[in-house]
């Protein structure tokens, strides 16, 4: 008998390994298979084989969320996780609306009132999502406040017969805003007795009177709401009339609309409206990685927030423009502040997180799964860019390539390395990783030499006094710190500034402290000699008693911390190392959680002081 060969399931295989069994028996010994009619019945078999393989794999992969293809198996199996995927998110903004009008006695601001906004040159509709009632004062009513999402008020009535007293009631709309979702349940044709239900995410704590009920999304892409059965949430009977209303809305397309206009007239007056937020907070359609990626990871959770991976995932799961997120508990702080939970969100794109961003996480997705007694509070990311002149020796006897070519290559390298390894949350720099990445890039370079600088940002207040308190993550050389150009004012006398660290012993001590001094960039003349102090050792914190910046020099947005990592401390850990406690300064946040190492990139600016970030340079090796 001839060897069955199973695993092998493309087409040719197939049929080959039919013709050798065959042929390999008695009866079919001398037959022409290339030749013969059976030629034709073998390509049937091995087609229909080959078909059933194909069909076989493709089961197998939808069964798993990791190699599922199809939206509907994705979504299925992320339902048994008690996933439900993420939908639409109308875009907020809020305004406000100033009417002068003839009428007397309040006037009504109705909730759905359109509104139109411009994004490049693409239209779109804003609705106010409440009722405002205003008063008149000296002749005007003034709407504060006025809350607008993008998007149109869809309106959905269901009659409800005895085979659907549970569900499902499908929402034929892809684009739904499911936190618009508004379910009202009428009695019946004849009783306008009307009943509020809301939706639940868990059947724990529901009784069988709740007014609830659930969401999925469906085979077709469409979400479902599913109703209770008498045991877990009230059940409908027949004869109700479900009313559903919601907004549909285009998601991320109108984030960042300014300027508004109301399409309706108030009190027969024309009605202005002016600007308090502008548009954000909008997303699309969870798509299918998302889905595959905050699955898992948000069924780990159990419906809670009690870990920090908790968190995250939530997190994660309920606002797509993070890119990464960082939280830690007060007792990680400087001083420890006991009963606070700290969350930082790096964004997306340039993606601005706004307060509305932070207060409906912290109040719709965090605190209805976190323990009552903490407080939640979000810290800004904040970036360490780290500047670099790297230097390459290469043999030009193994590679094609010129130097300049060589220091391209070089340079791709490592902005891969910024891309892939860092620039998110709580990730470190490893010196010699990159080392290692660079030498293997090519295989003509023989050596190389890094050179990394240390910067801080800031974003001052203009005319305002304030202290800083910043770290470089790692300890820094002593005569090393220096700032960019600012304009200043001290005692009524303007200046062009910088400022400078000078060591406090000589000579300078790694280990020890430096005063800050600001000094007059047009003739390097001390005009402050104590404007703050830095300790070179541990994290490389530096202070500065009273910045007062005028006027930012040139077209810069910023003012930036320059310094220099000691030679055997250049892995950047986000981790600091408190050793040297200073009195009467505030509560700092514990940078671990919050930095970001990302590539200095800036261009030279000999008007403010600065650096290219980023210089490399190739030399071959003659020897």
């Amino acid at each position: 008998m001839a060897e069955l060969r199973v695993t092998e399931l493309e087409f040719q295989q197939i049929k080959n390994n039919l013709i050798q069994y065959l042929s390999a028996t008695e009866e079919f010994s001398d037959y022409n298979f290339e030749g013969s009619g059976i030629n034709n019945l073998l390509d049937v078999l091995a087609y229909n084989t080959h078909y059933n393989a194909v069909l076989a794999h493709f089961q197998a992969n939808e069964m798993f969320i990791d190699t599922a293809v199809k939206r509907s198996s994705v979504v299925s199996i992320a339902k048994t996780l008690g996933y439900t995927p993420r939908s639409v998110i109308a875009p907020k903004a809020r305004v406000n609306v100033v009417v002068q009008s003839a009428q007397s006695g309040p006037l009504s601001l109705p909730a759905s009132t359109k509104f139109s906004a411009t994004v490049g040159s693409q239209n779109f509709t804003f609705v106010s999502l409440t009722e405002q009632i205003a008063q008149k004062i000296g002749g005007s009513y003034t709407f504060t406040n006025v809350d607008i999402a993008e998007g149109a008020v869809i309106s959905q009535q269901q009659l409800i017969s005895s085979n659907i007293v549970s569900g499902p009631i499908t929402i034929r709309n892809n684009n739904i805003d499911l936190s618009s979702l508004s379910v009202v349940v009428q009695t019946s044709q004849n009783n306008y007795t009307t009943t509020s239900w809301k939706r639940s995410e868990k059947i724990t704590d529901v009784t069988s009177e709740d007014t609830v009920y659930w969401i999925e999304e469906g085979q077709n892409g469409y979400y479902k709401l599913f109703f209770g059965d008498n045991i877990i949430g009230k059940s409908l009977t027949s004869g109700n009339i479900v009313n559903i209303q919601y907004i549909a809305s285009q998601g991320a397309a109108a984030n960042g609309a300014q300027t508004f206009s109301i399409q309706a007239t108030l009190g027969g007056g024309s009605p202005v409206t002016t600007l308090v937020n502008s548009a954000s907070g909008g997303s699309d359609r969870e798509n299918i990685d998302s889905i595959r990626f905050n699955a898992p990871r948000y069924n780990a959770t159990r419906g809670r927030a009690v870990t920090v991976e908790d968190y995250k995932s939530l997190i994660l799961a309920n606002f797509d423009k993070a890119k990464s997120v960082a939280v830690w508990g007060g007792e990680q702080n400087v001083p420890p502040i006991y009963g606070k939970v700290f969350m930082s969100i790096d964004p997306k794109n340039d993606y601005i997180i706004t307060e509305s961003d932070k207060d409906n996480i912290i109040n719709n997705v965090i605190r209805p799964r976190s323990v009552l007694s903490l407080q939640h509070e979000f810290i800004d990311p904040t970036y360490l860019h780290v500047g670099m002149d790297v230097k390459v020796s290469y043999n030009s006897k193994v590679t094609p390539y010129t130097a300049n070519q060589i220091a391209n290559l070089v340079s791709g390298e490592i902005r891969r390395y910024f891309t892939s390894e860092l620039s998110t949350l709580d990730k470190k720099f490893y010196y010699g990783h990159l080392l290692n990445r660079i030498q293997s890039s090519q295989r003509s370079i023989l050596g190389t030499l890094i050179d990394l600088r240390l910067q801080r940002r800031i974003v001052p207040l203009v005319n305002v006094p304030e202290s800083l308190n910043i770290y470089f993550t790692t300890a820094v050389e002593p005569n090393s710190f220096k700032s960019t150009n600012f304009k200043t004012t001290i005692q009524g006398v303007e200046y062009t500034a910088y400022i400078q660290d000078y060591p406090d012993t000589s000579p300078p001590s790694r280990t020890g402290t430096g005063t800050l001094k600001l000094i007059d960039a047009s003739d390097n003349r001390i005009i402050d000699n104590n404007y703050g102090e830095i300790y070179y050792s541990g994290s490389g914190l530096f202070t500065i008693n009273r910045l007062l910046v005028t006027q930012l020099v040139g077209a810069s947005f910023d003012i930036r911390f320059n310094a220099l990592p000691q030679e055997l401390n250049k892995d950047l850990s986000p981790t600091i190392v408190r050793t040297t406690p200073i009195a009467d300064r505030a509560v700092y946040p514990y940078p671990s959680q919050n930095i970001v190492v990302v590539l200095d990139d800036s261009e030279q600016n000999k008007a403010i002081g600065t650096l290219s970030g980023l210089i490399v340079t190739a030399q071959p090796f003659e020897g």
